[in-house]
């Protein structure tokens, strides 16, 4: 609609790493990239004595990201980074924003360790439903491991089952993460509060009713990991308008289901 040239001038930036094997990584970078340019070996360095990964092999057709083979094996309980050179570019040629991307061998979740952080189940017109989870454990987590669903209290069988990230996606000890099936209208609708780099868009996720409904977390074998059995009166009684509102953890380390929490 405006007759003008829209130039790239973004940096591109490595986002996140996932951990295949103990000697096989992915790294997932902001946009498409020259595929010839993340082909290259000897533009990556991975700290604590592992150097230049062996291989690079781009992932088409966006070339978004590029699997690696590293020189030696990932040690359980060492954090890692990968650092790669400026010389690394999309596709108009913008250099690599140089920073250094954290990862670790992800270690087994267990109940408690991923809580149910916040909610929004009643969005403004034209956002999404979103949930936040957080890691409140000690462990690097992969959420190619979690399953976000509902349950259907009648059968007593859970329902409406979604693995969070097929591709893998750690989770650092501390960390937030908002799920979403559109993460830029939660962003466009919260800029002040939503970072891109802690958001993670999904294919589907399951539904959330209005007046109430069930969100768990559970491993790939469905065992819990956290339940909430929320409920819209548990909004702020005084609020004349809830539509947009999220309800929000207080404590962490206090019952998902407490409703003063």
């Amino acid at each position: 609609s405006v007759n003008a040239t829209n130039a790239d001038v973004t940096f591109p930036e490595i986002l996140r790493v996932s951990v295949y094997t103990s000697d096989s990584i992915r790294v997932w970078f902001s946009e498409p990239m020259d595929s010839t340019t993340i082909a290259n070996p000897a533009l990556y360095t991975v700290d604590n004595a592992i150097g230049n990964p062996l291989a690079v092999y781009p992932v088409g057709p966006d070339f978004k990201s590029a699997d690696m083979k590293l020189s030696s094996q990932i040690v359980a309980g060492i954090l890692y980074h990968i650092t790669a050179t400026t010389v690394l570019s999309d596709c108009v040629g913008n250099g690599l924003f140089v920073s250094s991307v954290p990862f670790a061998l992800p270690e087994a979740v267990a109940a408690g360790d991923i809580v149910i952080n916040e909610i929004l189940f009643d969005p403004l017109d034209g956002g999404s439903d979103f949930v936040e989870i957080y890691n409140r454990s000690n462990k690097v987590i992969d959420l190619a491991q979690v399953v976000i669903c509902t349950k259907d209290t009648i059968a007593n069988v859970i329902t409406d089952i979604f693995v969070i990230a097929p591709e893998g996606f750690l989770l650092f000890p501390g960390d937030y993460l908002v799920l979403s099936e559109n993460i830029y209208d939660v962003q466009s609708q919260y800029p002040a509060s939503t970072d891109l780099r802690r958001c993670l868009q999904m294919t589907s996720m399951p539904s959330m009713n209005v007046d109430g409904d069930i969100v768990m977390l559970t491993d790939i074998s469905f065992n819990t990991v956290d339940m909430l059995v929320y409920h819209g009166e548990w909004h702020f009684p005084l609020l004349q308008e809830t539509k947009g509102v999220t309800l929000e953890r207080i404590d962490f380390d206090r019952t998902t289901q407490d409703a003063t929490n």
